[in-house]
């Protein structure tokens, strides 16, 4: 069974339209602001491996700075905690 696992505290979190880098067990994470839905997914982007952290967000999509290929922002976090599973 999963569990939640805080990552950050409201004050840490992106503001709109941005993205930052937390990790959560040793698992780094990129915690994104999709027009004020906290979102969160693997910080390695699928194409080249580079820090999706680092790239800009576009109309629900983030462009890794390395790649500028996009990748769906799909894991909605809880109640704007940034809290992903185990």
């Amino acid at each position: 069974m999963s569990e939640l696992v805080r990552v950050c505290s409201r004050g840490q979190l992106p503001r709109a339209g941005e993205a930052k880098e937390f990790s959560a067990g040793g698992r780094p994470l990129c915690i994104a602001n999709v027009n004020g839905v906290i979102r969160a997914l693997d910080n390695e982007c699928p194409h080249r491996g580079g820090p999706l952290s680092e790239g800009m967000i576009e109309g629900g999509n983030i462009a890794a700075a390395i790649t500028l290929a996009g990748a769906q922002i799909a894991v909605a976090l809880l109640n704007a905690a940034a809290m992903v599973p185990n």
